[in-house]
This record gives C-alpha cells, structure tokens and sequence, in this order.
C-alpha cells in the first residue's frame, strides 16, 4: 500500500490567478435585462454561447475599451422570482470606476434616466472610497465603486497627462489593431525605436507574434513590445498593472484583446500610436517602462 503525504497548505504554494475574468447573472427575462445594461451600463453583446447541459444560454456583454465581462444567463426552468442579497450565494456586483469625479457623473446619469439609486457613500478610512448602489431589472445590487487607496499609496500611483481627444477605434478579435487616428507616417514611432536600440541589451528585428511586417524590441531574445504595420502605428506592450491602469484612465492605452478574454496576462496593452512629437515623448516613457519591466522579469543570473 503506498501513503500519499501531503503537504502542509500553510507551505504550498498556488497557481497564479489574474482576477475574476467573468461575472454570470441568471436572469428573469434575458431580453428585457440586455436591454437594461445596455442602456444604462453602455455594455454591448459579445456573443451567444449555448449551455454545457440543457437548452439555456448566456449573453456575454462587454464595456468595450475595458476588461469587463458579464453573461446574462437564461435557465427555462428558472423559478423567475426577484433576487434577494437574504438568499445563498451572490450579494451584490461592484464594478470599479476610474476616479471620483467619475462617482458624480454616475449619480447624474441615473438621475437623467430614471434609474433610482442609493445616496452617494464616501468613507476615507481604513482607505478612501466612494460608491453608488442601484438594482438591475432583477433587483441584483449594482455598485458601482471607485477606491482611492490610502494618502501613501495615492502618492505614489503612477500619473500621466491625459491624452486629448476620444479614444481611437480598435478592432475587438485578432489582429488586434487601431482603425483611426494615425499619424502621416512613421516618423515618431521611428523615433522611438531608435531610441530603444540605445537602451542596454535591446535589439530591434522583425516581431514573430505580430502581423507582417511589424517591428519588435526583444530582451533576451523575448519581445516586450511592437509596432504594428501596414499604416498602423500602434504598440503592444507589456507593463506593470499599476502603470497598465494608469496609461488606460489617463487614455493612451487598452487591454489587448486577448487579455480582456482572459487569454493573455492583464498586463499585456495596445498603446495608441503617437500622432505628434508630445505623444512621441509619452509613448517612449511607457515603452521605456516595458522595458524595465522586463529586466525585472529576468532570472537573477541575467541581471
């Protein structure tokens, strides 16, 4: 007989998870609720996707620009009776806004649409924070919630100026690319490659994850940003989460579309191709920073 010893949990150690990369909602009335979230959330459908058992189905929903998914699912043999938080299970969705002023403009648009609310709760302690609650066709709470960390760690959050104008259009399946706002050509992406060359053990070459003809920056072999082609100026890039979220509230950035589907770490960007010689500069701070990131992913021998 052989005795399996197990280790001590305290000593394992567990697989690395990235964060929830879906929320699934039964719903009473699929069609009525799509249309409420998308009304009222700005969420778009994704797809359908039937149920592994049964003849039930979801309607996945995205905030396009962002990592957010949500399925609405649709069970036949559900009892369609309200949600209630005194029940099992589920007690409330909270969804992260970007800053506080964002918490006001919420509470406005619900107010224009009709949507009741909760009153606005702040806090400052143990950490700042303020959310507005709301309930969906279902009576599932909705908060949305913007956390402002403590004084120390405000400080030393990752600040960048906002690039002017909207967000670009991006296409939302692989090739993962930039549809509009481009430069005349590719002069400031130029430049910054040229400055990249420079940096300690970067090398240039043609990128082998990318589409034909996009040109990569690689450490050890390994590419840890690109330039798109074929008249897109756009960047992939990996950076640090903290300077991910920062680049994309600040709009130079977007998750890739790999990583809002939970296939690739969250730390992977598109970076809006530069259109001027200031964007120029604060584009070749984030892929400056991708750089570093790298280095620091390097086995200590490397260093």
């Amino acid at each position: 007989m052989t005795t399996a010893v197990e280790t001590a949990p305290s000593t394992r150690t567990a697989p690395a998870l990235t964060g929830i990369q879906h929320l699934g909602l039964t719903v009473r009335d699929i069609v009525a609720s799509e249309a409420w979230y998308t009304k009222v959330l700005g969420l778009v459908r994704l797809f359908v996707e039937p149920h592994g058992t049964g003849d039930g189905y979801s309607v996945v929903m995205t905030r396009p620009g962002t990592g957010l998914f949500m399925g609405l699912d649709h069970h036949p043999g559900a009892d369609r009776t309200m949600f209630s938080e005194l029940r099992t299970g589920l007690d409330h969705v909270a969804i992260q806004v970007a800053s506080r002023d964002d918490i006001d403009e919420w509470v406005t648009r619900l107010d224009a649409m009709g949507v009741e609310h909760g009153a606005l709760y702040e806090a400052t302690e143990p950490a700042r924070r303020a959310q507005v609650t709301f309930r969906d066709p279902d009576g599932i709470p909705i908060e949305l919630f913007w956390f402002g960390g403590r004084e120390a760690e405000m400080d030393g959050r990752p600040q960048l100026p906002v690039r002017t104008g909207s967000r670009p259009r991006t296409t939302t399946e692989i090739p993962h690319s930039q549809m509009d706002q481009q430069p005349d050509d590719s002069r400031y992406v130029d430049a910054i490659l040229a400055e990249a060359v420079t940096w300690a053990s970067v090398l240039a070459g043609p990128s082998a994850i990318s589409v034909e003809g996009a040109r990569a920056l690689m450490l050890d072999g390994q590419e840890f940003c690109h330039v798109h082609a074929q008249g897109d100026f756009s960047l992939h890039a990996a950076l640090p989460l903290p300077l991910a979220a920062a680049a994309e509230r600040a709009g130079w950035a977007e998750p890739h579309v790999l990583a809002r589907a939970g296939q690739a770490p969250p730390t992977i960007v598109m970076l809006y191709a530069p259109r001027d010689r200031a964007e120029q500069d604060v584009v070749v701070g984030l892929v400056r920073a991708s750089y570093e990131f790298a280095l620091d992913q390097r086995p200590a021998a490397s260093r």
